[in-house]
């Protein structure tokens, strides 16, 4: 029949745009929820294709589709039946709380279990069945999960799943401490609508018409799950897209390029929503840094020069944001945190409470600012046709913090504590500031002196980021480190590499050190211990160093290696 070739024809073309257009590494831009609700399509003409043609079209496609067993897995939260909502899913904390829910949530585990038969991919096929067996999210078409999953494929270790994964197309990094239901877990975003890849391509194919009407305002945003509870972050599907449903800035009361509408990135010219994105980042299970740079995805009338995130988490104790901003004129900014039920405020602090979780917001920097909680109203999506006509909610709380005085230079910083309300999680808060550190204060009088800036850190450290922990008597018990080569304590080297390395060591409880050490290309490595060493185990494998008292001097692979001194 001609007009079936036609058909055919037209719908090859279409796949052609389809595959060259698709983001590079797996992460689908309009959210978890149209991950399911559109690839499924996808694979469908994939088989339908092939078996017509025998075109097999998930050849090209494997390098960018890789990564998208670990979009899955990662999107889903540890209580297995709410997902990190960037983009268009959900109704934010009323799905949450129980108040409203319009639309089911799938996993939609039966696209893994094809990607893994095609690809015999065991991690694939292990994150389908988990999403199949271990979470309360189904699939739209039982029929096709049975045919789907291919049984001669051997899953993987759900342990060999990385518990860390950074999309460097689309500048999303996901982290958690475990796969269980009792892990914190956390994203950072700051990105191009959809991705990088496509705002370079855009240009070059002339009868693409993008659609990012799915895609938010979110640059430089995060959302925080722990205790079992999502402590901050998104508010859901939107009709109307704004700044200031996100925890993000906002820069004179207005934010990202050009919110207030549906479709808010369309007349945004791609080359300047490519300079979105995470600038550097490195992650270990005891540390994680991020720093997005945002300024290029404001409204150019604003005269943002600056908006450079840095997110740091200092497992499992407390996260810093810092917000370094600055303006052509002098402005008023205002930092925002999403909470689903409740915020208390109390000074320069805040609680954000969930039930018995909640996060302790403790702010350090502006000292004069305003902080005012307000209803966190959003324009909810309206049916399909007029989605920008959905009617106005509230979906939680909002704590919002803006500069007193205008300036066209500032800074915000905030140190961000998981805490549990029943047991009475002790407080951590900010020491005095030294120069070229400020310390946090833990509980149990450990002090953390904290330099997050290489010009300030090059007295003592040519790291890009330094955190030294000391012990009440002024010990080393911790180190963490970005890009360094030498660091100083006092008088004393306690760290010197023959090349730029990253690291997270501690002392624990048991008297044992144990920590990440990372190197593109390998490093001679000597440290200052506070224990005398007598064995080291390089990725669970003893090796041969050499020592001088707490003096240990190693070799340091490329990559990340996992240290353990005995």
């Amino acid at each position: 029949v001609e007009e079936t070739r036609k058909w055919a024809q037209l719908s090859r073309a279409v796949y052609d745009r389809t595959m060259q257009s698709f983001g590079t590494d797996g992460y689908f831009y309009e959210s978890f929820h149209y991950f399911g609700f559109a690839f499924r399509w996808a694979i469908r003409y994939f088989d339908v294709h092939k078996q017509v043609t025998g075109e097999d079209l998930y050849i090209p496609m494997k390098s960018k589709l890789a990564g998208m067993k670990y979009f899955a897995m990662h999107s889903i939260l540890p209580d297995g039946e709410n997902v990190f909502d960037f983009a268009d899913v959900g109704d934010g904390s009323l799905n949450r709380n129980g108040t409203s829910k319009r639309e089911s949530l799938y996993g939609e585990y039966d696209i893994l279990h094809r990607l893994a038969a095609v690809y015999r991919d065991p991690e694939a096929q292990a994150i389908g069945d988990f999403i199949l067996n271990d979470t309360k999210l189904g699939t739209r078409e039982p029929m096709w999960a049975f045919i789907n999953r291919d049984s001669g494929v051997n899953p993987a270790s759900l342990s060999q799943v990385p518990l860390y994964h950074h999309f460097e197309d689309n500048d999303t990094i996901f982290w958690r401490s475990d796969w269980t239901k009792k892990a914190t877990a956390f994203a950072f975003r700051s990105a191009p609508p959809e991705g990088h890849h496509a705002a370079k391509l855009a240009s070059q194919i002339p009868d693409w018409r993008q659609n990012t009407g799915h895609a938010h305002p979110d640059a430089n945003s995060f959302i925080i799950w722990a205790n079992g509870r999502y402590l901050t972050g998104d508010t859901g599907y939107l009709g109307i897209k704004q700044t200031d449903d996100h925890n993000t800035i906002l820069v004179n009361g207005r934010g990202q390029e050009a919110e207030g509408v549906y479709e808010m990135f369309k007349a945004v010219p791609n080359q300047r929503l490519d300079k979105v994105r995470i600038a550097e980042s490195w992650a270990s299970p005891q540390f994680f840094y991020a720093r997005g740079e945002a300024a290029n995805g404001y409204f150019p009338a604003l005269g943002l020069r600056k908006f450079d995130r840095h997110f740091l988490y200092v497992a499992p104790d407390y996260f810093l944001v810092w917000d370094e901003l600055e303006t052509k004129e002098p402005s008023k900014f205002t930092f925002m945190l999403n909470a689903d039920r409740e915020i208390t405020l109390a000074g320069t602090s805040a609680d954000l409470v969930n039930g018995e979780a909640a996060l302790r917001v403790v702010r350090f920097s502006p000292s004069e600012a305003h902080s005012e909680v307000v209803p966190q109203n959003v324009q909810a999506r309206g049916l399909p046709g007029s989605v920008d006509k959905g009617e106005s909610e509230q979906r939680g709380v909002q704590l919002r913090t803006t500069n007193l005085s205008p300036t066209a230079k500032t800074e915000f910083l905030h140190l961000l504590q998981v805490t549990n309300l029943k047991t009475g999680t002790p407080r951590i808060s900010f020491g005095d500031q030294t120069e070229p550190f400020f310390s946090v204060v833990l509980a149990n009088g450990d002090r953390d002196n904290v330099c997050l800036n290489s010009a300030n850190c090059s007295s003592v450290s040519d790291a890009r980021r330094l955190i030294v922990r000391q012990s009440k008597d002024k010990k080393i018990n911790r180190l963490m480190w970005q890009n360094a080569t030498r660091i100083n304590s006092g008088t004393v080297t306690v760290m010197e590499s023959s090349r730029s390395v990253s690291g997270s060591i501690r002392l624990l409880q048991n008297g044992k050190l144990s920590g990440y050490i990372s190197s593109e290309t390998g490093a001679q490595l000597r440290l200052v211990l506070p224990i005398v060493p007598n064995k080291l185990f390089v990725n669970g494998v003893a090796v041969k160093f050499e020592k001088n008292g707490t003096l240990v001097s190693m070799l340091i692979a490329p990559g990340q290696n996992l240290v353990e001194i005995e």
